[in-house]
């Protein structure tokens, strides 16, 4: 019987990321001596194949090689037996479900949010009827050249920031959804050019 199973999880801005590829930390394990299977179902955003070790030495996981599986670590557990999975990300985009001109993109599975600043926006986020934001006046957000992955450049020394190029020669800062507040911003572009 497993008799816990104790996650670790490390976000994917706490590792270096190199160039558009990250590794994400995932789990832990502290079980009662068994033989048991654990399943790990991969992502459909995984960028290559997944790997596990084992108290330090790499685990054989053949199935985990491609989204949608699992990866499958059968073996005889001892207490206090370490996992560490590795899952490769890199940057992908996903078309909205209604107009296939339309992408977002995302670093695995972190949704990236384009930085448009505070431009028209109130002094202070304290006001006293929130309906005066429902006021302010659209902003026009940049068509981007390409919605291609590699069009996307990393910002260095700063995890999980990008910069992409407006058709109107500008650029666009990306960073992660959960880390903007207090400005504009936009999860969804057009582009000059479809996935080129």
């Amino acid at each position: 019987m497993i008799k816990s199973l104790r996650n670790i999880f490390s976000k994917p801005s706490s590792g270096a990321a190199k160039r558009s590829k990250a590794e994400l930390a995932a789990a832990m394990a502290e079980l009662e001596a068994e033989n048991a299977k654990l399943r790990f179902r991969l992502p459909v955003w995984l960028a290559g194949p997944a790997a596990a070790r084992i108290n330090g030495a790499a685990a054989v996981a053949p199935e985990a090689t491609r989204d949608g599986s699992w990866l499958v670590l059968d073996r005889s557990w001892r207490p206090g037996d370490r996992i560490e999975l590795r899952l490769p990300m890199n940057i992908r985009t996903r078309p909205s479900l209604d107009d296939p001109t339309v992408v977002s993109f995302f670093h695995g599975p972190v949704l990236l949010a384009g930085a448009l600043g505070h431009g028209g926006m109130p002094q202070s986020d304290i006001v006293a009827n929130q309906t005066a934001y429902h006021k302010l006046p659209p902003i026009e957000v940049p068509v981007l050249r390409s919605a291609a992955p590699d069009a996307l450049k990393l910002v260095n020394g700063t995890p999980l920031t990008y910069t992409a190029l407006a058709s109107d020669g500008g650029a666009v800062t990306l960073i992660p959804f959960y880390q903007l507040h207090h400005q504009r911003y936009s999860l969804y572009w057009r582009t000059n050019s479809h996935g080129r």
